[in-house]
C-alpha cells in the first residue's frame, strides 16, 4: 500500500532538483566540500626553537685557546718540555730559577723518558682535552624563543646554549640557560616572508658569548670524559700530572733545590695555565650572521601554524662559514 505523504515528499524533491538544474545551480552535495578547505596559513606567533650549528672550522676567536692545549704535545720532547718551561716560570726568582732555566732542555729530555712514572696519561689526556674542545668549537647550538609578527619581522631571543656532547660522551646535547651563567638573553631580528608553506628569514646578526660556550662545554662535557670525577680544567691537569713525583725527579737530576719546591711550582704552573685559558674564555665573543628557511605546518587546518620544521641556517660565526646547520620549533 502506497504512502501518500512519502509520494508527495518525493515529488517535491524532484521539482526542487529540476528547478536547480534549470537555473544552473550546483547540487547541494558540493557544499560540505567547500567547508572542508583549510584556512590560509597564519605564521604569526611565538615558538620554542632549537638550533644546531656546524662550522667548517673554529672561528679565529677560538684559535688561541685551542692552540694553548695543543702546544703541550706538539714538540718532540713534549709534554715534558712544556711542563718544565711552565714550572720554571713559577719558581721563585733567584739562583735556582736561573739554573733550571739554563738546563731546561736537558731536564725535559731526562723527564721525557720517565714520563710513565709521573704522568702516564698526560700526553693522551691533553690531546683528548684539545680534541674535545675543538669539537665543541665547531658543533654547538642555541635554545630560543622565535616570534613571528604581523609586521613582517621575526624576532629571536636566544636564552640558552646547547653543548654537543654526543661525540664526547655518547649522550645527546645538554641545554644550559644563559641566566645562571651570568649572561643576558640575546635579542636579534630580521625580515621574513611566507610563500605557500615555506618561511624564509632574512639576514640578521647577534653577538654570541662564544667563550662561555667553550668553557661550559669543556668543564661539563670534555673534562669529565677525559678525567672522571674532574669538573674543571685545573683539576684535570693536576690529576694528569703527579707533581710530587715530578718534583722529586727534577731535584734528583739537578742536585739543587728540594722536591717540594719543584712540586709546588708544578702545581702552581698547571693551575695558572688553566686560569689563563679560562681568562680567554671569559672575554671571547663572536658575531653570528645568518639567514634561514623552514617549512611551516598548520596541524589542524584552522590557519595559525603550530610547527616549524626542516629549518636550515646559512651564514657565518665569526670568520667561519656554517656547514649544515638546522633548526626546528613548535608553538607552546
Amino acid at each position: 500500500m502506497s504512502n501518500p505523504n512519502l509520494a508527495s515528499l518525493i515529488a517535491s524533491l524532484v521539482l526542487v532538483t529540476a528547478s536547480l538544474v534549470a537555473c544552473g545551480s550546483s547540487p547541494p552535495d558540493d557544499a560540505p566540500d567547500a567547508m572542508m578547505q583549510p584556512a590560509p596559513l597564519d605564521p604569526t606567533g611565538t615558538f620554542a626553537v632549537r638550533s644546531t650549528y656546524s662550522l667548517v672550522a673554529p672561528p679565529a676567536a677560538a684559535a688561541s685557546m685551542l692552540a694553548e692545549l695543543a702546544a703541550a704535545t706538539d714538540g718532540p720532547d713534549d709534554p715534558s718540555r712544556y711542563l718544565i718551561d711552565r714550572l720554571v716560570a713559577r719558581l721563585p726568582e733567584g739562583r735556582i730559577q736561573l739554573a733550571v732555566a739554563a738546563v731546561a732542555p736537558y731536564v725535559a729530555a731526562y723527564l721525557q723518558v720517565r714520563l710513565d712514572s709521573f704522568a702516564p696519561r698526560l700526553a693522551a689526556g691533553t690531546r683528548a682535552l684539545a680534541d674535545g674542545l675543538n669539537k665543541i668549537a665547531r658543533h654547538f647550538g642555541t635554545t630560543e624563543q622565535l616570534t613571528i609578527g604581523n609586521d613582517g619581522r621575526v624576532r629571536r631571543l636566544i636564552t640558552g646554549l646547547r653543548i654537543d656532547t654526543a661525540s664526547a660522551t655518547g649522550t645527546g646535547p645538554v641545554d644550559i640557560a644563559l641566566a645562571p651563567l651570568g649572561l643576558a638573553d640575546i635579542a636579534t631580528a630580521g625580515n621574513y616572508a611566507l610563500a605557500a608553506d615555506r618561511l624564509t628569514i632574512g639576514d640578521h646578526s647577534a653577538d654570541l658569548p662564544y667563550g662561555a660556550l667553550l668553557r661550559v662545554g669543556l668543564d661539563r662535557a670534555v673534562v669529565p670524559r677525559v678525567v672522571p670525577g674532574a669538573t674543571s680544567l685545573d683539576a684535570a691537569l693536576v690529576s694528569l700530572v703527579d707533581c710530587d713525583r715530578l718534583g722529586a725527579l727534577v731535584a734528583e737530576y739537578l742536585g739543587i733545590g728540594t722536591p717540594a719546591l719543584y712540586g709546588r711550582a708544578c702545581a702552581v704552573a698547571l693551575t695558572h695555565l688553566a686560569a689563563e685559558i679560562y681568562e680567554r674564555f671569559d672575554t671571547a665573543s663572536v658575531r653570528m650572521t645568518v639567514a634561514g628557511s623552514a617549512r611551516v605546518i598548520d596541524l589542524d587546518g584552522d590557519g595559525p601554524i603550530e610547527v616549524i620544521a626542516s629549518g636550515t641556517w646559512a651564514g657565518t660565526v665569526g670568520n667561519a662559514p656554517l656547514a649544515l646547520s638546522v633548526f626546528e620549533g613548535a608553538a607552546p
